[in-house]
């Protein structure tokens, strides 16, 4: 289980001291605590003197309580009061759990899926010369006529090397015999597929 890094900024020593002895005391009650005090950053979440400026503690660390003060109206900053204790301080550190792991699914949900390669289909069908009886070719022209495919699926589907799939697309459109196709689930090829397609596309 990674541990959360519970940080103090600019409160006395004894009140330092305070925090650290509190998080000790709920990690020893509490199975699954997942706070540690840490005098070095960076910090998951913070507790800081109230005379502290709200607005530049939010820039050092996510979560934020003031000491001995009132939270600010308009901002996510936390407030505790002083002297601190076990309780508060237990559920301050529940609510900053709960904003921290909020704010890991936005950041994870925020990530754009990769682009999707340019897929292609047969206009017409290819001469004979650019097949040159090659049964791989065959089998990948049969394949493109009936829908879109990028490289790496029509090396998939046709179980030939993802290299030597490119090399005849780029061949293909060399002699503009592509077009840009949607994406389309094509099932097993089953025998005389190529001759059937070749038929059509030529009538």
């Amino acid at each position: 289980m990674t541990l959360l890094q519970l940080g103090v900024y600019q409160l006395p020593k004894a009140e330092a001291g305070l925090v650290r002895a509190l998080v000790v005391l709920l990690a020893q009650d509490e199975a699954g605590f997942r706070w540690a005090f840490s005098a070095d950053g960076p910090h998951d979440a913070l507790i800081a003197d109230a005379a502290c400026d709200a607005a530049l503690l939010a820039t050092r660390s996510r979560c934020v309580a003031l000491l001995g003060g009132d939270a600010p109206a308009t901002s996510d900053v936390g407030a505790l009061g002083r002297p601190l204790d076990k309780g508060e301080l237990r559920a301050w550190l529940r609510r900053a759990e709960e904003r921290l792991a909020a704010g890991s699914r936005v950041v994870a949900t925020a990530v754009p899926p990769p682009a999707q390669a340019p897929v292609y289909k047969l206009k017409r069908w290819p001469p004979q010369s650019l097949l040159r009886a090659d049964p791989r070719h065959l089998r990948a022209a049969a394949v493109l006529a009936r829908g879109g495919m990028d490289a790496r699926q029509l090396a998939a589907h046709c179980d030939d090397p993802a290299g030597a799939c490119l090399a005849f697309l780029q061949e293909l459109d060399r002699h503009d015999l592509l077009e840009a196709g949607a994406p389309t689930f094509i099932r097993s090829r089953a025998p005389g597929t190529a001759a059937a397609l070749r038929d059509r596309l030529q009538g």
